[in-house]
């Protein structure tokens, strides 16, 4: 199992920072795990939110249930949130051809990316 660094999951400030529609697909292949830590993950189509607080407490107290699929995926997570590896995922997805965050300007790839995390995250438009 790789080791992953929880303070890039110890601010909900910073988990607000992902689209919930992309935060919902990373934790929901996880349901049970957080059904059984006390998290209720809500459904994509639901207007209720997701409690960040709750998450944050899950996230920073991982125990011996905790899904190693899950643990590896906060690992690679954390080892592309620098300004450095979002740099290269976003050339590397307009290479590809591939849309990031819906869009693109220009018949070229359009992205948010998130320079920092928690509270000092700043977002800023990258476009090719």
């Amino acid at each position: 199992m790789a080791t992953y660094n929880l303070r890039r999951f110890a601010h909900a400030d910073g988990l607000k920072a992902i689209a919930r529609e992309h935060l919902l697909a990373l934790l929901d292949p996880h349901k049970p795990y957080f059904d059984g830590r006390g998290l209720t993950l809500p459904p994509p189509s639901a207007s209720d939110g997701i409690d960040y607080d709750q998450l944050v407490n899950v996230l920073m107290n991982p125990d011996t249930d905790t899904p190693k699929g899950l643990l590896d995926t906060l690992y690679f997570v954390h080892e592309m949130a620098t300004p450095e590896a979002m740099d290269v995922l976003i050339q590397e997805a307009e290479n590809n051809g591939i849309s990031l965050d819906g869009g693109s300007v220009n018949g070229r790839c359009r992205a948010t990316r998130s320079v920092g995390f928690g509270s000092s995250t700043k977002k800023k438009w990258t476009s090719g």
